[in-house]
């Protein structure tokens, strides 16, 4: 589509060419009138038999001589007016250009300014810095870390998982289901009757598989390590952040005792453990991520319905997270993270208990506790 200043530009172009074709016709019919009055002029010198000068001739066949012949015969006038008449038809009217050169320019576009799309980096080093703790509080932190491996391995072998209400009820049914081979009976372990669920397994593994390296981390390295990017870079570091995945993949099979739904939560949390090991690190990404699988073992508890028990989970991660994030308490900030995030295996274990598929081996290690208390009784 044409603009107006390109349409006046055609315009003019178009006049002047026009007006060249009708000087170039106009001097055309010129030259032919005059050839025609050189023959007129030499037939007449012929029939009179008088001799003329060649300034006669040139006088005869001059542009003024021409001119004064094309006003007083009428027939060349008419003509010449056909002539003219046809070359204005083919000109655009005088009135439409003079109003097209008059229009003033259109406005210029306004330019389009296209601004770089900034993306929001975080400085690792400031960031890490931030949070600079002394050697004292990084080993409180490590510190911290021991409860939770403890607690899992007493809800074992205390056999806390299995319930009074559940052994007096073997107790007082048969326990002929019982088998020898299925009952545990180990002098050290005297409450350990059988071997508890998997699912319970799988929650004590998790934690207690991520508890050296957050230990190792917090008691050598961080307490030793210039903060900034040597702590944040350091494997020590990397290695801690990566078995909280492994310890979230585990726990995904531990509230849902789902295979299917643990080998999907593996391939996300293995992606996650492959980010912690590139060389540019990215705090923002790996704690969203920490987020997302930390999520993922919990909504299978709010999907069995069981919503007491996920507002429970879910006010124990928040207030966590409120330490973790605000630091309130500055340098203890993140100690007291650990104490409150302890707080949570008792409720993951709980969620375990209640799986259909932990029924089995419940009700078989009420049993077997059945069985040697009435042993016991008859000795």
């Amino acid at each position: 589509m044409t603009t107006p200043i390109e349409r006046r530009r055609e315009s003019a172009e178009t006049e002047s060419t026009m007006t060249r074709r009708r000087s170039l016709q106009r001097r055309t019919t010129i030259e032919e009138i005059e050839s025609w009055t050189r023959t007129e002029n030499k037939k007449e010198d012929n029939n009179n038999n008088k001799d003329n000068d060649d300034n006669d001739v040139v006088s005869v066949g001059s542009l003024s001589t021409v001119e004064d012949l094309l006003q007083e015969d009428p027939l060349l006038m008419a003509v010449e007016d056909s002539i003219m008449a046809v070359e204005d038809s083919l000109l655009p009217p005088e009135e439409e250009n003079e109003s097209l050169l008059l229009q003033p320019p259109p406005p210029p576009l306004p330019e389009v300014v296209k601004f770089p799309r900034q993306q929001k980096t975080l400085d690792v080093a400031k960031y890490m810095a931030e949070r600079e703790m002394t050697p004292m509080q990084e080993r409180m932190n490590a510190l911290t870390m021991i409860p939770n491996p403890i607690y899992c391995f007493y809800f074992i072998v205390a056999s806390l998982w299995l319930s009074d209400m559940q052994e007096d009820s073997a107790t007082s049914s048969s326990s002929d289901n019982a088998s020898d081979a299925s009952c545990l009976e180990i002098p050290l372990l005297p409450r350990l009757h059988a071997m508890p669920p998997l699912t319970i397994m799988a929650i004590a593994l998790g934690i207690t598989l991520h508890a050296p390296f957050s230990f190792l981390y917090h008691w050598k390295y961080a307490s030793s390590l210039p903060p900034g990017l040597p702590r944040t870079n350091h494997w020590s570091r990397r290695m801690d952040q990566s078995f909280i995945h492994v310890c979230s993949a585990l726990m995904a099979f531990g509230t849902t005792g789902s295979w299917d739904y643990f080998f999907v939560n593996v391939l996300f949390n293995c992606d996650c453990i492959y980010r912690q090991f590139k060389k540019k690190v990215r705090p923002r990404r790996n704690q969203i991520r920490i987020g997302l699988s930390i999520l993922a073992y919990t909504l299978p508890i709010l999907r069995r319905g069981d919503v007491v028990l996920f507002s429970q989970c879910w006010f124990v991660l928040g207030v966590a997270g409120w330490f973790f994030v605000k630091y309130p308490l500055g340098g203890w900030s993140h100690s007291a993270f650990h104490l409150v995030i302890s707080l949570l295996p008792p409720l993951l274990m709980k969620a375990a208990c209640k799986l259909p598929s932990s029924h089995d081996r419940i009700q078989v290690a009420a049993q077997c506790a059945a069985l040697v208390s009435n042993q016991g009784g008859m000795a």
